[in-house]
Parts: C-alpha cells; sequence; structure tokens
C-alpha cells in the first residue's frame, strides 16, 4: 500500500529544514495559504516596478521564480500533495535561499530557522492579502507589566510572538516535570531586587519592583519551544537536558488566561501502556468537552518535531498527525512511517536519547479547523 505522505530527501546536513517543511505541510490553514498565494500576479508587480522591457519577461520570470522562496516551498508543496514518488528534493528551495553545495551541509538550530523564514515570508507578503496570514496562524500577545514597590508606577507594554519558549528547568536549577508547570512558571511574578532592581521612570532611580507575564491573546496555532540545550557554567559547555517533560495530547490553555495564575491541581498525566486506543480516543474528547466549559482555548497536540543525540551531535526528526485519520505519522527525512501516539508521548526524555524540541498545538475549533479533504480540492483545482 502507497504511503499517504511524501518524504524529504537529506541533502547532506538538512534535517531541520526537512521537519520545518513537513510541520508546514501538515498544518491545513498553512498549506491552505501557500496553495492560494497567485504567484503569477506577485511576479508581474515586481516586474512592472522594475520597468524591464516587456520581451524579457518570459527570461526573468524563471530567474526570478528561481529565487523567489515562497514559490519554490509552493511547488515543493504541489509535488508533496500529489504524491507521485516516496520522497522529493528540497534542492530548489536552497537554491533560493542563495545557499551554495557547502551550506546545505551545515547545521543549523529547527527554531532559528522557522523564525527567519517566517521573517522571510512575512516581508514578500506585505501589502498582500496575505500580509496578516502568518500573524492570523501564530502569533500571540503578551502582556509584560513592572510595577515600581516604592511609587507604584507600572510600565505595561504588549509583545508579539510566534512561539514560546519554555525552560526545562527553573530559576533555582529544579527539574520542571510537565508543559502546565513550566507554563505556570512562565507567567510567575518574579521580584526584581538586589542587583535585579528596575530603574524607575517615576523614581528616577532603581528600586524594587514586581514583573509579571500574562497571555494577552492566544493563536490558533500554538508552538512551544522546550529549552533542551543548555549553557552549563560548572564544564562551560553546551549540553542538552534529557530529563523527563510530560506534554499532553489535549491542552487547556484556559486556565491561563485568567486573572489569578494558579498552577494546575490536576496530576501530570504519564503514558499508561494499558490503556487501549479506544480509550484514549474517548478519553481525549471528555476532556474536550469539560475544558470548553471553561472556554474556548482548547487545544490539540498534532506535532512534534524531536531531536536525537547530544547537543553537539545530534538530527532532528518530526512527528505529525493527519486530522482526516486521526493517524500519526513519523517523517525522518526521505522516510515516512506510520506511528503510534505513545510513540509520539515518549519523547517526554526520561533520559531518553530523543527529546520533543518543538511542540505545535491546534485551537479546536470547529469553525475554522481544516481538514485533509478540504486541502486536496483546492490542490485538484
Amino acid at each position: 500500500m502507497k504511503n499517504p505522505y511524501t518524504g524529504l530527501k537529506n541533502l547532506g546536513a538538512t534535517a531541520y529544514l526537512n521537519c520545518a517543511l513537513q510541520m508546514y505541510y501538515m498544518t491545513p490553514e498553512f498549506r491552505k495559504i501557500m496553495y492560494e498565494w497567485d504567484f503569477n500576479g506577485y511576479a508581474r508587480h515586481e516586474f512592472d516596478n522594475k520597468m524591464v522591457d516587456d520581451q524579457n519577461y518570459s527570461l526573468w520570470l524563471k530567474e526570478f521564480e528561481s529565487k523567489c522562496i515562497p514559490r519554490q516551498i509552493q511547488l515543493l508543496f504541489v509535488k508533496l500533495g500529489l504524491k507521485e514518488d516516496d520522497c522529493v528534493s528540497t534542492n530548489g528551495l536552497i537554491k533560493s535561499f542563495g545557499w551554495g553545495d557547502q551550506e546545505q551541509y551545515v547545521k543549523h538550530d529547527v527554531q532559528e530557522f522557522i523564525r527567519i523564514l517566517c521573517d522571510v515570508l512575512e516581508n514578500i507578503w506585505k501589502g498582500s492579502q496575505y500580509e496578516n496570514g502568518l500573524k492570523d496562524l501564530y502569533q500571540w500577545e503578551m502582556n509584560d507589566v513592572v510595577e515600581c514597590k516604592d511609587c507604584a508606577y507600572t510600565n505595561c507594554r504588549i509583545e508579539f510572538h510566534f512561539d514560546i519558549s519554555l525552560g526545562i528547568r527553573s530559576y533555582c536549577n529544579d527539574s520542571i516535570s510537565s508543559l502546565e508547570e513550566a507554563i505556570s512558571l512562565f507567567i510567575e511574578p518574579e521580584e526584581l531586587s538586589g542587583d535585579n532592581q528596575y530603574n524607575c521612570f517615576l523614581c528616577k532611580k532603581y528600586s524594587d519592583a514586581m514583573k509579571s507575564l500574562s497571555f494577552h491573546t492566544l493563536p490558533y496555532i500554538l508552538t512551544i519551544h522546550l529549552k533542551r540545550i543548555e549553557f552549563d557554567f560548572m564544564t562551560m559547555q553546551i549540553k542538552k537536558n534529557h530529563d523527563l517533560f510530560v506534554f499532553q495530547e489535549i491542552l487547556n490553555m484556559n486556565q491561563f488566561m485568567r486573572d489569578s495564575h494558579e498552577k494546575s491541581t490536576k496530576p501530570t498525566e504519564y503514558i499508561d501502556t494499558r490503556i487501549t486506543e479506544e480509550d484514549i480516543i474517548s478519553r481525549n474528547q471528555l476532556k474536550i468537552e469539560e475544558y470548553q466549559l471553561e472556554g474556548p482555548y482548547v487545544y490539540e497536540l498534532y506535532g512534534v518535531i524531536s531531536h536525537i543525540g547530544s547537543a553537539i551531535a545530534g538530527r532532528y526528526v518530526c512527528y505529525a498527525k493527519s486530522f482526516d485519520e486521526n493517524q500519526w505519522f513519523k517523517f525522518n527525512n526521505s522516510m515516512v512511517s506510520k506511528t503510534t501516539r505513545r510513540n509520539v508521548l515518549a519523547t517526554c526524555g526520561d533520559h531518553r536519547m530523543e527529546t520533543a524540541y518543538i511542540l505545535y498545538y491546534r485551537k479546536i475549533d470547529p469553525e475554522k479547523n481544516l481538514d485533509e479533504a478540504d486541502i486536496n480540492m483546492m490542490l485538484q483545482q
């Protein structure tokens, strides 16, 4: 039986690129943007602005297409969607980066690459109907508030982000064992005192203060980066944290949107090998219904980029769920295979070499959620 998904060739050290692209592809709402984007209209507009002789348009277009990053992603997604080959090459996309043959053998951090790629796409789509496409999917807003203890002056600003970076260890160097605990600590108020005092605008001096973070808005696609790679000040070397860090399939973010951010009193969920697949699906549905009574911010895990190996020598693979089949797949460069939710949740660490590095959650919203069938219809058109 032919695999329902297509792999991506590793062209040296491009596993990080392949994982990022597969997760974009497995996000139906992002794929919809790529299929809808009118490259020909964009190219014509760029050509007209350059005032080049119209007789040279076909020659200019060929070169422009080869250097246009979103166009190369679009063409790659079409190949992935047609599913005519077991795996396809990202060579066209890599060349559009302006990279030479040697640069594809250089390893990059997948989170940093995703951030840079988002910046590139936003700049190209600026002024078009897709200007806010990535913001609508990935952007969340955070309130950063500092209150001076001497004069009660409050400085509040709103920050915009495409992902959330969470520590695996607390400020006291204690292990953080679960995703909910990490989010609670992320928004826990912090006292600024001693060498870390706040330079108050009103007092005109350094004063003790309280700093607090809170979620102003949450995104449709919640992207969570886990700070597995650390700098060890004892050895003065970079190392990878393999500690246990449990994450769940259904994430209730309503609890973190309230005025009082109390830590969850519910026990951390561990993988129970005795529960059947049907039991897990039924239990997850009950959780969704329960959490949605609290508010709209209920998320479903659909993707994980994991890191295998050490901080110095490692590689990436990713796992993504097909929303149509409710089936998980493992993407290991050119190889794509079915896997189980237990294998995905087992990337929680606990001193295993393979650990989750980026988690992808989609907001459960029947009116907005797209599936494979919706996107396939667009591809045929």
